[in-house]
């Protein structure tokens, strides 16, 4: 019934914009880290991305499936424009292709959505669906107006009640027991090495 602001990694949410300033700039990051999603990775299964510490080690239920390393990551959720009714339609969507997407290059699920859909679909070219994924995301994101959402992750929606109270639970959390630094603390000495 309450936001609990942690599980076993850390989630940080991004515009697309900003995302695909990431996207461009990771090459500079080569030799730490690496960005794994549906961009850089044919097999990648997530409609969000995760950038991923190199060198290091870490089990993930996915990792079993084609070349998915298993690095230690940070989720990041990229939030696209939507339009509250149409939402949710947004999600299925994209759902649906990235489905239709894994089902064709072998992964396959115990529960899918829209089975007889998704093998249907997956008749289609790679990119094609890949695209599809993508451009179910992003339709709306030309449009001047609407509300950041993460359709990757439909939960998750962008809004101010939401990011200061999971600050601030997370100031609370990082005060006690041990006392370890401030959210502010922990980005002022990461804010020099992640600049582009």
């Amino acid at each position: 019934s309450d936001c609990i602001p942690w599980d076993d990694d850390c989630d940080v949410g991004m515009t697309r914009k900003d995302f695909n300033v990431l996207l461009k700039n990771i090459d500079k990051f080569n030799d730490i880290f690496f960005l794994d999603c549906i961009e850089t990775n044919k097999n990648y299964p997530h409609r969000f991305a995760k950038l991923k510490l190199k060198g290091t080690c870490r089990p993930d239920g996915y990792a079993y499936f084609n070349n998915v390393d298993n690095c230690l990551w940070v989720d990041i959720f990229i939030f696209d424009k939507s339009l509250m009714p149409l939402t949710y339609v947004q999600h299925l969507f994209s759902i649906i292709f990235n489905s239709a997407r894994l089902y064709k290059i072998g992964y396959k699920r115990e529960k899918v959505r829209c089975v007889f859909i998704v093998k249907l679909l997956s008749y289609l070219p790679y990119n094609l669906l890949k695209f599809f994924v993508l451009f179910s995301m992003k339709i709306f994101n030309i449009l001047p107006f609407g509300n950041f959402v993460c359709i990757g992750h439909v939960k998750k929606t962008l809004t101010q009640r939401y990011q200061k109270k999971v600050v601030k639970d997370m100031e609370r959390i990082m005060k006690t027991p041990y006392q370890e630094p401030t959210t502010d603390e922990i980005m002022q000495n990461l804010a020099p090495k992640m600049q582009f």
